[in-house]
């Protein structure tokens, strides 16, 4: 994830769900994966999913505590809900 970055691939494009890196290192608890994303400044941190989820949806359901608190940490925000009106805590 690193090399992408420094060659200039755009960190947060989406795929056809309207996941990101992101919210994909979100979702699996990739944390290291999570740190380098959000040290480029340059993703959404509150970026939706088709569905209305963000990032900090994918880490709270999965019991991540660490990926949810850096999310929090970098702006995560907790009011937003998806289309089932479901909050991320």
């Amino acid at each position: 994830v690193r090399q992408l970055v420094a060659d200039g691939i755009p960190p947060d494009n989406r795929n056809i769900r309207g996941e990101t890196p992101l919210w994909k290192a979100s979702q699996f608890g990739h944390k290291e994966v999570v740190e380098v994303l959000l040290a480029t400044r340059a993703v959404d941190v509150n970026v939706r999913s088709t569905n209305g989820r963000t990032p900090l949806f994918q880490a709270a359901e999965d019991g991540d505590s660490e990926v949810v608190r850096l999310l929090l940490d970098h702006g995560a925000e907790l009011n937003y809900t998806d289309e089932d009106d479901r909050s991320p805590l």
